[in-house]
């Protein structure tokens, strides 16, 4: 389903998150490794990850939260 999406709208999975950031204020929230692993069970329990398509484990959404809260 997300190749034809993308077909469609015309831009590629990093073309849409490029467009979509440059229409967005500049992001500075950040956090640590620790403060992560307090929010994991949060989105564990979270309804809208309950209720995606894919299986979304406890690493894929640790992973997910570092690529968009983890930098130097």
């Amino acid at each position: 389903y997300a190749d034809d999406f993308f077909a469609a709208i015309g831009h590629s999975p990093d073309s849409l998150v490029q467009l979509v950031r440059a229409c967005l204020p500049e992001f500075t929230f950040k956090m640590d490794a620790d403060e992560i692993e307090v929010a994991l069970p949060r989105w564990e329990n979270n309804g809208s990850v309950k209720n995606t398509r894919a299986d979304v484990s406890t690493q894929d959404i640790r992973q997910i939260l570092t690529d968009l809260f983890v930098w130097e």
